[in-house]
């Protein structure tokens, strides 16, 4: 920061971030989040609607949107009619949790990750802990618009929308609550645990205590 934090206009004040026509820069997020003083760098397919279409389609994209209806596979991976017509059951997506196949689904859409686990920059470890699950979030968090143009030639099938993996989710949580599944932690899954005990041994050094349940 230019200026200390404390400070009026500072970056730890109430005013931070605070959009303020008068003053601000052509940068300047506006209430929107968009800087409404900065010029558009350049419009990509501007001649035609088509080509507006196309454009719109790259920026989704790019954003994480994957706002595509494809009817074929990926170049790299194999699928079938059924998936590509009627979508990918969550059941068939769970079974491909391991190294031999890699299914993982971003924004609804199924993907096998497996060719690329030995390419992946973050190893193939990061792929696998969200093998077989929705890894949306993880996707959306690391990814540049690369990557999510990489992705399609993964794609499997549009991810079946039919209220079975909703079903699922519930049967694994009351196994869960049972002690079905064994086991207290699991992973990609918080859990709650009561705080029994905390202890102040210093200023800046304490000690807590859990109960399992």
């Amino acid at each position: 920061p230019t200026q200390p934090g404390n400070e009026v206009g500072g970056w730890m004040t109430e005013d931070a971030g605070r959009y303020v026509p008068e003053t601000s820069v052509e940068a300047a997020p506006g209430k929107t989040g968009t800087a409404p003083s900065r010029p558009v760098a350049a419009v990509w397919g501007a001649g035609g609607s088509a080509a507006g279409a196309a454009s719109a389609q790259t920026t989704a994209q790019g954003s994480g949107q994957l706002a595509l209806q494809t009817s074929e596979a990926g170049k790299l991976v194999k699928s079938t009619e059924d998936y590509l017509k009627n979508g990918v059951p969550m059941s068939d997506v769970k079974k491909n949790n391991s190294e031999e196949s890699a299914w993982v689904v971003i924004k609804d859409r199924v993907y096998d990750c497996t060719p690329y686990l030995d390419d992946h920059p973050g190893g193939s470890s990061s792929i696998m802990l969200v093998a077989g699950q929705n890894g949306t979030e993880d996707f959306e968090a690391v990814h540049s618009k690369k990557a999510w143009d990489m992705l399609e030639d993964y794609f499997v099938g549009a991810l079946r929308k039919d209220g079975s993996e909703a079903k699922e989710e519930e049967e694994v949580e009351d196994e869960d609550e049972l002690g079905a599944t064994g086991g207290f932690l699991k992973p990609h899954k918080m859990q709650r645990l009561p705080l029994v005990e905390k202890i102040i041994v210093n200023h800046d050094v304490r000690v807590f205590r859990f109960g399992l349940p």
